[in-house]
C-alpha cells in the first residue's frame, strides 16, 4: 500500500476519535499537503503481474471528491487512471463530474448500485455519462498538460449496467493501457457513494476468482 495513503487512512481513524486528536490532523493536514483524503477508504492491488490499485472510496460531494483527486494524484502523478462512478440522485452531480475530470482519468464508466435498497435512489449512468462529457468539454485546456504526463490524450466516458460490468470494463482498459506503455503504473478509483464501494467489493472479488467472466 502506497505510504502517503496508508498515512493518511491512520489520520482519518485518529480524527475521528476524538474533537482534541481531529484538531491535530487538521495542523498534519495544513503541513502535509497531499494528506486530503477526509473519508473512508481502502487501497489493495487487484494481483496478476503489474497489477493495478484499487482504491475504494466513498466520497460524494464536490469537496470529498476533490480531496480524493488531490491525494490520487499527489500520490500516482503518473499512473493511468479509471474511474468507476455511482452517485444517488440528491448529489451535485456537475460538481462531482468537475472535479473527476480534474483527475484526469483515460476513462469514466458510470452506472448505477441500490442505495438504501432502491436502484430508484440513484442517478441514471447515461446522466452521469452526460454530466461528465460536459466537464471534460469545459475543462480540456486545464487538464491537458497532466493527460499527457500520464499517457492518454483523451477522456473516453462510458455507460455500464452494474458494478461487475463497470469493473470488468475498468480491469480490461488497464490491461490495454498496460500493454502499450511499458511499466505503466495504473488505479482503478471506484466512488461515488458508500454503495458504489459495497458493489465493487464483490465484483472485484469475483474478478480475481474468475477473470474472464
Amino acid at each position: 500500500m502506497p505510504e502517503l495513503l496508508l498515512v493518511s487512512l491512520q489520520l482519518r481513524c485518529l480524527a475521528a476519535s476524538s474533537w482534541r486528536a481531529s484538531r491535530q490532523v487538521s495542523t498534519l493536514v495544513r503541513e502535509w499537503p497531499c494528506l486530503h483524503l477526509p473519508i473512508p477508504s481502502t487501497i489493495q492491488p487487484l494481483g496478476g503481474p503489474n497489477p493495478p490499485w484499487l482504491l475504494l472510496d466513498c466520497a460524494h460531494t464536490e469537496l470529498s471528491i476533490r480531496a480524493t483527486r488531490l491525494t490520487l494524484r499527489c500520490t500516482f502523478p503518473r499512473a493511468a487512471l479509471v474511474v468507476v462512478l455511482a452517485l444517488a440522485a440528491d448529489k451535485d452531480l456537475e460538481a462531482v463530474a468537475r472535479e473527476v475530470v480534474r483527475a484526469a482519468p483515460a476513462l469514466v464508466l458510470c452506472t448505477r448500485c441500490d442505495i438504501a435498497g432502491s436502484a430508484q435512489r440513484s442517478l441514471a449512468p447515461g446522466a452521469i455519462a452526460a454530466a461528465v462529457s460536459l466537464a471534460a468539454a469545459d475543462a480540456s485546456g486545464a487538464v491537458e498538460g497532466l493527460r499527457e504526463d500520464v499517457g492518454h490524450a483523451v477522456l473516453s466516458v462510458e455507460v455500464c449496467s452494474d458494478m461487475h460490468a463497470a469493473m470488468t470494463a475498468a480491469t480490461a482498459r488497464v490491461a490495454q493501457l498496460q500493454a502499450s506503455v511499458e511499466g505503466l503504473e495504473a488505479v482503478i478509483c471506484v466512488t461515488g457513494s458508500n454503495a458504489a464501494v459495497r458493489d465493487a467489493h464483490a465484483a472485484a472479488a469475483a474478478l480475481i476468482v474468475n477473470p474472464r467472466s
